[in-house]
């Protein structure tokens, strides 16, 4: 009876083993590269769908629509908060906003069914705090901009801002959305890309 030798030797599963980390750690870097690309490009996205939520929300319901700053006690960031650096990197928040203040108000503001009385707050449509923003700001390009902290369409789809948003990682801009004067038409790029 012959007895042929089955599975590796000890040194062909050293060797086996060398070869599967120099991989590794020669693809790791690209992976995490590639990880942080997505992450990047998902926050950018949502930031965008909601500029874009608020606007058809304004035209769909005939009401000014706010998307606001979300601040820490879960209302709209003030001005102040924008002044002292206060973003959309915390979260925002898209309401009706049938008194243009750029607050959510909870008394009888709005007039729905457009008999002349107001008989309803303003409603919350959307919150949202998008995961993996550490080490990111969404900053607007002009300092003290109020665009820093509140962005209101009106029922034509028209909104009296303008300017850009920046989505910054380590002072250094990634992604910049923009909204266009008088139409509000928003558009989104990477920099570093053609037309940017």
């Amino acid at each position: 009876m012959n007895n042929k030798q089955q599975g590796m030797t000890l040194v062909e599963l050293m060797v086996t083993l060398a070869v599967v980390a120099i991989l590794a750690s020669v693809a790791a870097p690209s992976l995490s590269s590639m990880m942080e690309n997505n992450r990047l490009t998902a926050i950018n996205n949502q930031l965008f769908s909601a500029i874009f939520y608020t606007r058809s929300e304004a035209i769909k319901r005939s009401f000014p629509v706010t998307m606001c700053a979300k601040a820490a006690d879960n209302t709209c960031a003030t001005a102040a908060d924008a002044a002292a650096g206060a973003g959309f990197e915390d979260g925002w928040i898209i309401f009706v906003d049938c008194n243009p203040d750029e607050v959510i108000d909870t008394t009888n503001v709005c007039d729905f069914d457009g008999n002349g009385t107001a008989e309803a707050p303003e409603t919350i449509l959307s919150e949202d705090v998008p995961s993996g923003m550490s080490s990111l700001t969404v900053r607007p390009d002009t300092a003290g901009s109020t665009l820093g902290r509140a962005i209101r369409y009106l029922p034509n789809g028209n909104t009296s801002f303008s300017g850009t948003l920046n989505l910054r990682r380590n002072d250094e801009n990634v992604y910049l959305v923009k909204i266009k004067p008088i139409t509000g038409r928003a558009s989104s790029c990477k920099v570093g890309n053609t037309g940017c």
